[in-house]
């Protein structure tokens, strides 16, 4: 699972990651300076007295976004006579990713000291500023480097501090997910009972880092399956219930502010799936219960929405992601039936009218319908899948294009069916004298309409085909045809549309038809619907 905060995307795996658009490195350091040393040496910069010294392992992104590590005090050195400068001898930092020859950022082993006189507890400068000499950079290939420090107290009380005062950084040493909260990180550890929390982003010259002084833990009741952040407040679920944490937290340095304890809502529901079934939008928090999918709403209510593709989700229960498409006031849910399965489908809520599709796209590589996406996000308004075959697919965004609705020069079925109609009840007996479907050809194509009884699983031999070289020459623009069927006495009809390849006219921009009305004449018969003796 991925999180932005800043200019930074953090990723959290089996060691956190952080990616500044270039390269994904560790999020802070795997381990704080172990060793080092400091001796006077002979060279002249430095006046006569003792100093204390400290450092840290630093590093700066391509944003110029900085991290640094705990520090380490390595002691004093006492200049006298003609040993008037003082070599560090300072331990490598080996466990990074950091340090990749093909890249010139360094990771820098930063020295501070203290003024003469100042004792151990003074303040600490920063020996040197600007780019990072030579002598101060961590080598992989070398256990430590030394780097003699000639600077007088009056070069370096104009550099940076030490910040003693914030709070020591952590590493946990892995997260099962992670979400972006108020300006922090938070994360679920492995245990599935640790909740991480970073300190506060400072808004471009620090990244957050983990602090074992934030860490939160869960009470009994099983590992947490997901996070998120809503209207302020952490949410948290477990696979038979959520919580939320309130509170802004405390600031770096561990003071002022804090978070409540985690506060179960009264609800049985929660998460049981993952992360990726998870999403915010403007309604609240979508998250996935088995087959069903539910919103949290921004009252903390638990609400059904899934009920028209509860089978569909029954069938292909692994969501692969979620996303929301805000431009068209859609959520994207991209479902297979398992972990391993190389067909799926995309689930489409638009939640302004609270209606479902289902989107079945083709897979040009593997050469199979439905394609199951291992991963969807949504980039300045366009919406992107990949699959398990190597596709990196978009939406078409030029729709007057030729073939803009084509994927990969194939036609995409248009199929719109209507629950079942029940006039008169679960058992009524109804009547269905003729109906109306009405739609503008977005482009030429055949427009076929069918029709289910009782309850039945398939579709009835009543159908009726539009030809669009017919369509092509009736007078209006919009289209309108009659449905005359024979069977007019059932308990319940449903009815679907679909378009078809075009009939003796060119496709264009394969679009098909742009549904606006549909109406059935019906009427109500004063009995019981009786079923037939062979079922």
């Amino acid at each position: 699972q991925t999180s932005q905060v800043g200019d930074a995307i953090y990723i959290a795996s089996g060691t956190p990651q952080v990616t500044d658009g270039s390269s994904a490195v560790e999020m802070g350091f795997l381990h704080d300076p172990r060793t080092g040393s400091v001796l006077p040496s002979a060279g002249a910069g430095i006046a006569a007295g003792t100093y204390y010294y400290a450092f840290v392992y630093e590093y700066r992104d391509d944003k110029g976004q900085r991290s640094q590590s705990a520090p380490m005090y390595i002691g004093s050195a006492t200049t006298a006579g003609g040993n008037l400068q003082v070599t560090a001898t300072l331990g490598c930092l080996h466990a990074t990713q950091r340090q990749n020859t093909s890249r010139t950022r360094v990771v820098a082993m930063t020295l501070y000291r203290t003024t003469i006189g100042a004792g151990v507890s003074g303040v600490y400068y920063r020996v040197w500023t600007g780019a990072v000499p030579t002598l101060a950079q961590s080598q992989v290939q070398s256990a430590t480097v030394a780097y003699v420090d000639s600077a007088a107290d009056a070069a370096i009380i104009v550099n940076e501090t030490l910040d003693t005062s914030r709070l020591t950084p952590g590493c946990p040493s892995s997260l099962t997910c992670m979400v972006a909260h108020g300006g922090r990180l938070v994360g679920v550890g492995d245990d599935g009972v640790t909740i991480w929390v970073s300190t506060v982003f400072d808004g471009g010259t620090t990244v957050p880092y983990f602090s074992d002084s934030l860490v939160q833990y869960m009470p009994d009741g099983g590992r947490v399956t997901a996070l998120a952040s809503m209207d302020g407040q952490l949410v948290v679920f477990r696979s038979d219930g959520i919580y939320v944490i309130a509170g802004e937290g405390p600031d770096n340095s561990g003071q002022q502010g804090g978070f409540a304890p985690p506060r179960r809502l009264v609800t049985d529901i929660g998460c049981t799936s993952d992360w990726r079934s998870v999403v915010n939008t403007p309604l609240g928090v979508v998250f996935q219960n088995r087959s069903k999918l539910f919103v949290l709403s921004r009252s903390f209510e638990v609400q059904y929405i899934g009920a028209p593709i509860e089978d569909t989700l029954a069938t292909y229960p692994v969501i692969t992601s979620a996303v929301l498409h805000s431009a068209r006031d859609e959520v994207r849910f991209t479902v297979r039936a398992t972990e391993a399965a190389t067909t799926g489908y995309v689930l489409n809520w638009n939640y302004v009218t609270n209606a479902w599709s289902i989107f079945d796209y083709y897979d040009s590589v593997g050469a199979a319908a439905h394609a199951a996406w291992e991963h969807s996000t949504v980039v300045d308004g366009v919406w992107y899948g990949a699959t398990r075959t190597g596709i990196c697919a978009s939406e078409n965004t030029n729709l007057a294009a030729t073939g803009a609705y084509l994927d990969d020069a194939t036609c995409v079925t248009l199929q719109v069916g209507t629950a079942w109609i029940r006039p008169a009840g679960a058992q009524g007996f109804s009547r269905f004298r003729e109906g109306a479907l009405a739609w503008v050809q977005g482009s030429p194509c055949d427009v076929v309409v069918s029709l289910g009884y009782d309850d039945s699983d398939s579709y009835s031999a009543d159908t009726w085909t539009f030809l669009a070289s017919d369509i092509a020459t009736w007078a209006t623009p919009k289209s309108q045809g009659a449905l005359k069927w024979a069977r007019q006495k059932a308990m319940s009809m449903r009815i679907l549309v679909t378009d078809a390849t075009p009939t003796g006219v060119s496709s264009t921009t394969a679009q098909g038809p742009i549904l606006y009305g549909l109406t059935v004449s019906l009427g109500v018969k004063p009995s019981i619907n009786r079923f037939p003796e062979v079922q």
